[in-house]
């Protein structure tokens, strides 16, 4: 399963087991479960956020490391390239699965 395949891309690159029960958890899946009807439909998303991706992409650099990970591994199954709206989006979610009451070292 991609949800599956894409939470062991984030759990081995911050070495954590996440709280599949937690509410970020399921806020991530649904993210990541819109996304892959967006990718499935060819629909892509598009706004003015390029500023805030740049800001959280330098301040979150392992995350946004993280998130290109993800984004070559979705272009490898689908041949499509997440846009910067995409990766703002799921460096936030990720930020969220890795805090303290979520994950576990």
């Amino acid at each position: 399963m991609i949800i599956s395949e894409i939470t062991k891309l984030i759990e081995n690159k911050f070495d954590i087991s996440i709280n599949k029960d937690g509410a970020n958890y399921s806020r991530f899946v649904s993210h990541i479960q819109y996304l892959l009807k967006r990718i499935g439909s060819k629909e892509k998303i598009k706004s003015e956020n390029k500023e805030l991706y740049m800001t959280m992409k330098n301040s979150h650099p392992d995350t946004s490391d993280c998130v290109d990970s993800i984004s070559e591994y979705l272009f490898e199954l689908f041949k499509w390239r997440l846009s910067i709206e995409e990766k703002l989006y799921l460096i936030l979610h990720i930020n969220r699965l890795c805090s303290r009451e979520d994950c576990y070292q």
